[in-house]
């Protein structure tokens, strides 16, 4: 999830499950034998899938795969141990999004590396087990893991949150965990009514969370793949906070001296070093070649050209680094019109405007109809393997009627309705005590959020990006004719909509997971309200922690989504002069920029429906070009080299790579992040490195 804008999704992998299982693309459907019997549960399937047998009472068995031994009684699959799991699983989610979002601008899921870890986990433990872990469970550990995760992103703390301390806004402890826990549930509940429709009525794909659903079939029909994965993110982890306590303690291991001992000091004073950080490093590797690239050339033209050409044309005075009349407050505007632009210009251009009129024409309450009770099947199989390489389940009732589950298994409608109402109002007198936005301001906000996120979901449901940050970008726009001249309650007000688009989009790919591995939506919503309070408890504090400690806008935290909130606040506040504050002529630069970001979907848009699609791969993404202008230009050659190991490990050994890729990025993150947290500690308790750097941002 790109938090200042939109990031191509990280690599999926989706071709991984079908080859775990022995299938080609060329195998065409595939069809497991299905039993007549009811109570025939020793049914064999060359794939394993969550089927479930109705007794004739309303109630459902899971299958042989998935339930607990003899005599254990029904199964239940959110445990104890699946809790707990998924409740550390995600603290360390959420930890890590804090040090990498401050860094790169946008967070990760996390729903594949939860459910490698919890996998992996169990599998090694399972002698000791008193029933056997299932796919049922996995899934559930996943959900609690990114609805905790995903709280980063969803309460603001690498965008929104740190745009207001930029702007002077300090808020304590308390004040932002009663805004966590506000906004935190308005994303599961737009997620309910919409489910049915995407999911289960239009069988929207959403890539990631199919892919997920492979992973989670893959690991459980081949074991040693399980514990590889595992064990090479559990190894890439360990080295990364190593080497980050490393640079702590000697601060020069980060950023050797190595262009200025070799006469190029001209070069460091715009920012060009080496710089090793496994965090961008393994954000490289996820991103892919495209996004690499594209943060390359952004840095080249930013810090490389613009940078100087304005200093030396007199329009930035100050120092190079400097937000007060620096080259770097001047080349900060090109970068948010890039980024905006090209959100919402891809926003435009992504969605399938026919389907989504025609699902606003449906009538809401379609939305969470279910299939009668009469209509359900004992069994289920599979009936069609999608192309690319995805695995879906569909569930047939029958020719003409979506499949659903019993109306025992789905989330009551009083549930999500009065939940939706209660997380409402709790958002709207957050927003009055604790920012000043006025109520009727408030009440606007949710509305507007429940429609974006509408559009959210969408989007990501044909083509894996959520645009979040668009859709903040979108009611910042709104509310800056609604309530002119407040830019808190412009941030804010945005921070809502991003909030329930961010949680709705994400926390779907979790549903349509569930949806392939039969694991009811009730029982999803449960893990998703339990996980999310873990994740709040371990947000808040890192947070704290961090703005504690470092300055935002700085080398060890950038906080370019942050940076990007925070100008576009201002640019709709203030109008054009603001740009003028501390940099001359920045509007033009600022217009430029749009125009570019607006030219590049266009560009990709229209090259994509020609002969040649494939060129289209090749026009850089705006976002990761406009990040550039944002970041330092080594951190973006780091993500770069990291972009570039993927494409030579991709060319040279493919299947290692496709198996093995997200694991390494994965693990590189996860340490580094986590061990990030730590370092921050050691800083804030006054620990001093052992050797002083040189090294000056």
């Amino acid at each position: 999830q790109g938090s200042c804008g939109v990031l191509p999704q990280q690599h999926t992998f989706l071709s991984m499950g079908r080859r775990s299982l022995g299938l080609s693309r060329a195998d065409g459907p595939f069809t497991p034998p299905v039993s007549d019997d009811e109570d025939d549960d020793a049914a064999e399937t060359a794939v394993l899938l969550s089927k479930r047998v109705n007794d004739g009472d309303g109630e459902f068995f899971p299958d042989p795969y998935s339930r607990a031994p003899p005599g254990a009684g029904r199964y239940w699959p959110i445990t104890v141990r699946s809790l707990v799991c998924g409740w550390i699983i995600g603290g360390a989610v959420a930890a890590m999004n804090i040090s990498f979002g401050l860094k790169a601008g946008w967070t990760q899921g996390g729903s594949v590396l939860a459910a490698v870890i919890g996998i992996a986990f169990f599998n090694a433990i399972k002698s000791r087990l008193s029933f056997a872990f299932t796919m049922e469970e996995a899934n559930i550990i996943q959900t609690v893991a990114v609805a905790g995760g995903a709280m980063t992103g969803a309460s603001g703390f690498v965008s929104s949150i740190p745009a207001l301390k930029l702007l002077g806004y300090d808020k304590s402890f308390g004040e932002l965990l009663a805004w966590s826990f506000a906004v935190a549930y308005l994303g599961i509940f737009f997620a309910v009514p919409l489910r049915s429709r995407f999911v289960v009525r239009e069988k929207l794909r959403f890539p990631s969370g199919t892919a997920t659903a492979e992973t989670i079939l893959s690991m459980f029909a081949q074991e040693a793949d399980s514990s590889d994965r595992a064990r090479v993110l559990i190894m890439w982890s360990i080295g990364a906070a190593m080497f980050t306590l490393l640079t702590f303690l000697i601060p020069d291991i980060e950023r050797p001296p190595f262009l200025p001992a070799i006469g190029l000091s001209k070069v460091v004073e715009y920012g060009f070093a080496l710089y090793l950080d496994p965090l961008l490093f393994g954000g490289g590797i996820l991103s892919g070649w495209r996004v690499g690239c594209s943060v390359l050339l952004g840095a080249i033209l930013s810090w490389g050209v613009l940078a100087p050409l304005v200093r030396n044309a007199g329009w930035a005075t100050g120092e190079v680094m400097s937000f007060q009349g620096g080259a770097r407050a001047w080349i900060l505007w090109p970068g948010v019109g890039i980024m905006t632009a090209d959100a919402l210009g891809g926003l435009l251009l992504t969605i399938n405007w026919r389907s989504l009129f025609r699902s606003l024409a449906t009538p809401c309450t379609a939305c969470f109809k279910t299939a009668p009770p009469e209509r359900l099947t004992p069994m289920h199989r599979v009936s069609e393997v999608e192309a690319g390489g995805l695995l879906a389940c569909q569930h047939h009732l029958n020719d003409s009627k979506p499949n659903e589950f019993h109306p025992t298994e789905q989330v009551p409608t009083l549930w999500w309705t009065v939940g939706l109402a209660a997380s409402s109002c709790s958002t709207v007198v957050v927003m009055w005590l604790v920012f000043d936005v006025p109520v009727y301001e408030g009440i606007v906000s949710i509305p507007l959020s429940a429609v974006l996120s509408f559009i959210a979901t969408r989007c990501a449901g044909e083509t894996d990006i959520n645009p979040s940050g668009a859709m903040g970008k979108v009611s910042q726009l709104a509310f800056a004719g609604i309530a002119p001249g407040n830019i808190s309650t412009n941030l804010l007000s945005g921070a809502v909509a991003a909030s329930g688009a961010s949680q709705a989009g994400d926390l779907m790919q979790d549903l349509k997971t569930g949806y392939l591995l039969r694991v009811s939506p009730r029982r999803q919503f449960i893990a998703q309200c339990i996980g999310i309070p873990v994740g709040i408890f371990f947000c808040v504090p890192i947070y704290m922690l961090f703005a504690a400690v470092y300055v935002f806008g700085s080398d060890d935290a950038p906080a370019p989504a942050a940076q990007a909130w925070k100008a576009v606040a201002e640019v709709l506040v203030d109008g054009f002069g603001a740009l003028d504050k501390n940099s001359k002529n920045a509007q033009w630069g600022a217009l430029a920029g749009a125009g570019l970001g607006l030219l590049l979907p266009l560009l990709r848009h229209g090259l994509a429906a020609t002969r040649f699609p494939k060129l289209a791969l090749f026009v850089p993404s705006g976002t990761a070009l406009g990040l550039a202008f944002v970041i330092f230009p080594d951190q973006s050659i780091t993500l770069w080299a990291g972009s570039l190991a993927f494409f030579i490990w991709e060319w040279r050994s493919p299947a290692s790579c496709e198996a093995l890729a997200f694991s390494v990025a994965s693990g590189l993150i996860a340490g580094a992040g986590l061990w990030g947290v730590v370092n921050a500690l050691l800083k804030f308790a006054g620990v001093e490195a052992l050797i002083t750097s040189h090294h000056s941002s």
